[in-house]
């Protein structure tokens, strides 16, 4: 079914751009390109421009030590197969800056308040391209201590680092954010 824009709820259009009255999740901004090195030369085309920059981290724990990284099941759209493997925390934090705790998502505060002696690796990455305006993630590897349980909730899972590396070779088992994060801790081994 199609609806005016204006009879959409929670959504409003300023001079500039469409966005959630709340302030989360995107903004639709219109943009006009002119490139002289394109097979067309101008353009108008909406983008998404994220409301905060995304965080994308890997917990990361030795089990019998062994190097072990927590991942999720996560679908997304354009997903070949229904699931993919995904970081353990996969958000954006200021969205859920007003929820409670218990409602956010599974490992959220324990990464944000991961001290810095944990942190294994750390780097923002800009994802601009073709669809989105101004848009940063902040990928962490992070190491558990002794409180991080082996038991987690049924859409994670305990991988070691060598089946990951052995999976990403294979297309399709682990999302995009997921497969950055292990370039970054390939190089960490």
């Amino acid at each position: 079914m199609r609806l005016p824009l204006s009879e959409v709820e929670g959504w409003q259009r300023t001079a500039m751009d469409i966005r959630q009255r709340d302030g989360k999740y995107f903004t639709v901004v219109g943009v006009r390109v002119g490139a002289s090195n394109r097979e067309i030369g101008s353009w108008s085309q909406p983008l998404l421009s994220p409301v905060g920059r995304g965080l994308l981290a890997f917990v990361t724990k030795r089990i019998d030590g062994v190097l072990h990284i927590l991942v999720q099941a996560r679908t997304e759209a354009g997903t070949l197969d229904v699931i993919e493997m995904a970081p353990t925390v996969h958000c954006t934090p200021d969205n859920f800056r007003d929820t409670d705790p218990d409602a956010q998502p599974p490992f959220l505060r324990m990464v944000l308040d991961t001290p810095p002696s944990r942190i294994r690796h750390e780097v923002v990455h800009s994802e601009e391209g073709g669809r989105f305006h101004h848009a940063e993630n902040r990928y962490l590897v992070v190491e558990a201590g002794d409180e991080m349980p082996v038991e987690v909730p049924d859409d994670f899972i305990w991988i070691t680092a060598r089946q990951a590396m052995d999976l990403v070779r294979h297309g399709n088992y682990f999302n995009v954010q997921a497969r950055s994060l292990l370039a970054c801790m390939n190089a960490l081994w």
